[in-house]
């Protein structure tokens, strides 16, 4: 089992966070694991007035999902995989995987999306 987790940082109003897996080690999915692997994501917004904060996914240039609703608690907390999972996917080996965090229209994300991403080999 490998685990990328991390922080976005403050959202403005309607940004995008860019690849938050960009130059992680578990950017690409291991070409070794030769069944691929099964990923789970798990997000949490850190405050209240974030509600309209979403996630899109994308292994290689597939869509897996696009735009999914980030849940989120009034309190700052870290992310709880049995709580937080919004979305799972499957991918092959040495995909690249894309994760972006959108703040959406309505309000800013302060401090930010708290994340964790879990690939299991398949």
């Amino acid at each position: 089992m490998a685990i990328e987790a991390g922080q976005t940082g403050t959202l403005a109003i309607n940004a995008d966070s860019g690849n938050v897996l960009a130059g992680r080690t578990y950017e690409f999915v291991p070409r070794n694991w030769r069944r691929g692997a099964n990923i789970r994501v798990a997000a949490v917004a850190a405050l209240a007035a974030s509600t309209s904060c979403t996630a899109s996914l994308k292994v290689d240039s597939n869509a897996v999902s696009d735009k999914a609703s980030v849940p989120y608690d009034s309190v700052a907390r870290g992310v709880r995989m049995i709580d937080d999972v919004i979305m799972e996917t499957w991918a092959g080996p040495g995909a690249r995987l894309f994760l972006n965090f959108n703040s959406g229209a309505v309000s800013a994300v302060a401090p930010g999306v708290n994340w964790k991403v879990v690939l299991d080999p398949a």
